[in-house]
Order: structure tokens, then sequence, then C-alpha cells
């Protein structure tokens, strides 16, 4: 019978909809570490394959497996998982992601020894050469650490100051459907503690791993309306960070600079990110879109429809700093694309 270890180090957690045999294999692999100190936690939301059958076979103590109740979307599936979990930390792989387990026990050793850190997040697909980063608690944090996009899983968190968010209502309210929900959790929790960006390939995603295998598992969150790599999704998510930065109890010259890199951000990922994404096949299989070629032409209509809906935000941002932030952010990217540009004729 599934059980739950007293207060494990380390849940990882899988939210899983209808990707029975890969999480089945998934699991069966991480419990081969016979650490006591780990848990397994596999969040089902209302699977119609046999995602169920498979996962309830599976006896070991450090297993557990629940079912919800209703499906309550992938993305908010994705966060509350974090929020059940019993382990201190909380360590996020997506359903179509792998855990390579010959570095568990490196990530394990690191969560012993930094009992200061209440999140981060492991690089993915990176060499061993790179070197791991803490970052202060406060403006450190919060600038390096949230609102970056990121791919969710390897993410990991103090579990019980995780339970303590007050930011959890309002994604319940608010964010249910966002992109990239975790970027609230790391915000809010930038001001409470220190985050640490740490150099473990711990996580194999679904596209590094088999291209033609991640073509083939459709996503079932994203499709040609909604596809989170779209402009007009670029720019929802900047005003959905913009609406919690103004808020934030931080300095007019700490938002500012906030501000300023995730425009920037969003101009390259609405942009050259973009093409890069519907120029590879095996991605725009997986989203159930057509590959396009996007043209540097295009660049600047997206350029100036970005620039044109931060200028109309009707938040209170001064005008001086609009301006000064849309200025200094196109200058940047343009210096960017000039470089990106030469490295491609290379």
């Amino acid at each position: 019978m599934n059980g739950i270890n007293d207060k494990p180090l380390l849940s990882i957690c899988i939210p899983t909809y209808n990707r029975g045999n890969h999480v089945y294999s998934v699991v069966n692999k991480i419990l081969q570490n016979k650490s006591n100190n780990i848990q397994i936690y596999v969040q089902d939301n209302c699977s119609e394959d046999e995602t169920k059958h498979l996962l309830t076979q599976i006896n070991d103590p450090r297993f557990v497996y629940k079912r919800n109740k209703k499906n309550i979307g992938g993305k908010l599936n994705s966060a509350q998982i974090l929020t059940n979990a019993s382990g201190k930390f909380s360590l996020l792989c997506l359903d179509r992601d792998s855990i390579r387990i010959n570095y568990l026990d490196k990530l394990l050793e690191i969560l012993k020894k930094n009992n200061d850190i209440i999140f981060g997040y492991c690089l993915l697909n990176v060499k061993d050469s790179m070197n791991s980063v803490i970052f202060d608690k406060g403006y450190d944090s919060l600038y390096n650490m949230a609102y970056l996009s990121k791919h969710p899983s390897g993410n990991f968190y103090n579990t019980s100051f995780l339970k303590d968010l007050k930011i959890m209502d309002k994604i319940r309210a608010k964010y249910s459907d966002s992109d990239f929900i975790h970027e609230f959790f790391n915000s809010e929790l930038s001001h409470r503690g220190k985050s640490c960006k740490l150099n473990i390939p711990i996580i194999e995603t679904g596209y590094t791993n088999s291209k033609s295998d991640f073509a083939k598992n459709k996503s079932y969150s994203f499709n040609t309306k909604n596809f989170y790599f779209s402009p007009l999704k670029r720019i929802e998510h900047f005003n959905e960070y913009l609406n919690e930065i103004i808020i934030l109890k931080n300095s007019k010259y700490q938002k500012v600079k906030l501000i300023n890199k995730i425009f920037f951000q969003g101009l390259i990922y609405s942009t050259v990110s973009y093409k890069n994404f519907l120029n590879d096949k095996y991605i725009c299989e997986h989203y159930n879109i057509k590959s396009t070629n996007i043209t540097y032409i295009d660049f600047f209509k997206i350029i100036f429809f970005f620039s044109k809906s931060f200028l109309k935000n009707e938040l209170k941002i001064n005008l001086i700093h609009k301006l000064y932030i849309l200025l200094s952010s196109n200058l940047k990217f343009f210096a960017y694309l000039i470089k990106h540009i030469i490295k491609e004729l290379k």
C-alpha cells in the first residue's frame, strides 16, 4: 500500500495527466535510489489513461499517489502539488520530464548543508564546469530568480515557507491559468530568504531526452490558440509580472530596474525565441502548430506592438520611467539582435 515517510528531506513532485506509462517508468527509476530521505509524490489530474492502474501497483513506503477529485488544470496542479508535499523541500518534475538519479544524492547533500536556502532551481542541460550561485534575501533574489519565464521542472522549495505563501490565494483566484505560475512563488519567497541556482542537471527534459518522443507526446496545456511562446502571450506574461512588481515593497529605482530587465527579456522571447520555436519541427508537432518562418520585418512589428502595449498600460508607472524603460530596452535589444545576426552569418 502506498505510504509516506515522516518528513523526508526531499519530495519529488510529479503532477500528471494522461502520461501513465512514462510516469510509471520515472517513479520506478527514482525508487532505485534506496535513500529514506526522499519521497516521490504524484498528483494525478483525473487522467483518463492507465495512470491510476499502473501507479497503484507500486508498493514502496516512499511513494505517494493522489488523484484529484476533479481536473483543476495542469498549471494549477503543478503549483498545488508542491504545497501538498510532506518533505522539507519539494522539487518539481513535470510528467513529460525525467529525473537523473545519479545526481539525486548530490542534491540531497546540498540541501542538508544549506538550510538557509528557501527556494531555487536546478539548471537544465548544463555541464559540471558551471558554478552554483546563492543569492541573498530581498532584491538580490528577486532580480536574479523571479520572473524568468523558465521551464518549471527543477524548481525546488522549502515546503514550510511555500505552504505559508499569501500569493497562493491570489494564484487560485487570478493566476490559476498562468503559463509561469511558479514565478509568483519565487517573487514572494525572494523577500523571505536566500535562493540558489544549482548546477545540478538532475532534470532531463522530454525535449532533450528524445525529440521525436517529445513531438509525439502532445501538449495537454497548449494549442494553436494559447501557446505560451507567442508574442501575445509574452505580453500577457509581462503584464502579469508588472501587476505584481508595482505592489512590491521595493524602491522605485529597484522596480524600474526589474521592469527594464523583464521588458528586455520579453522582447527577446517574443522575437528571437519565437522565431527559433517556430523553426523547430519537434516543438511545433508537440504543440500542434504549423512551423512558420518569422522574418526580421516581423520582429519590428512585434517590438512596436510590445512597446505600444507597455506605453498604454494604465498601472501607476511614471511616464518618464516608462520612456526610459522603452528606450534603454529597445537599444539593448537591437545591440543584441545585431550580435545574433552576425553570429548566424558566420
